[in-house]
């Protein structure tokens, strides 16, 4: 893969690696393939000028929580993103680990650190390392859960709201309060907008 980098160097790349593991339980093969390969792009000639991101599409924790407070943590995945300081040095940014997203902002912060000039369809994305924060889009969101900087929501029940332990951020409280008035149709919404956009597509509609 590196000497892909180095070949292709001469135009802008970029490149998709996608790893392919059983569900757990299972036995982890080559524990430090990932910071092993990130650490030769970083020292090779191009690493000044190549974005990294790394995520993973599943809960990381076992196949299903066994108290209701887990249930933010439980579908959590890590998100790794490196950007050098030639870019760094370029582009405005504030980094705030206490922002909720999902993988709908991952392709508008790499926009805005590599393609900031260009246009792009982002259905709910925002750029997560942004100076001032989008909070229209400041949310977290899969098929189980919706999660903002106050709330976790089950999408089986919208009408809940699990609110975060103070003591441990990645844990919500036991007892939900009533979701606020006009939420729980944004949530219905953009379920079935993310529904239309795939059909979209598969169509050739944009």
């Amino acid at each position: 893969m590196n000497e892909l980098i180095e070949k292709k160097s001469e135009q802008p790349l970029f490149i998709v690696i996608l790893s392919v593991t059983n569900h757990p339980p299972f036995a982890v093969p080559a524990t430090n393939a990932s910071g092993n390969f990130i650490d030769r792009v970083i020292s090779s000639k191009e690493g000044n000028k190549t974005i990294i991101a790394a995520t993973g599409d599943h809960k990381m924790q076992r196949m299903k929580e066994f108290l209701l407070r887990e249930q933010f943590n439980e579908y959590a995945v890590p998100f790794y993103l490196h950007i050098p300081e030639t870019v760094k040095d370029n582009v405005r940014f504030k980094y705030d680990p206490r922002r909720i997203g999902s993988h709908k902002d991952i392709m508008p912060t790499l926009y805005h650190f590599s393609l900031s000039d260009k246009e792009y369809l982002a259905v709910g994305g925002r750029n997560i390392m942004a100076t001032v924060d989008d909070q229209t889009r400041a949310f977290g969101y899969n098929v189980e859960l919706w999660a903002d900087e106050k709330c976790v929501y089950s999408m089986r029940n919208l009408q809940a709201c699990f609110e975060f332990d103070p003591d441990d951020p990645y844990m919500t409280l036991e007892t939900h309060k009533k979701v606020k008035s006009g939420h729980e149709q944004k949530m219905e919404a953009y379920r079935k907008l993310l529904q239309w956009q795939i059909r979209a597509r598969v169509k050739g509609v944009y």
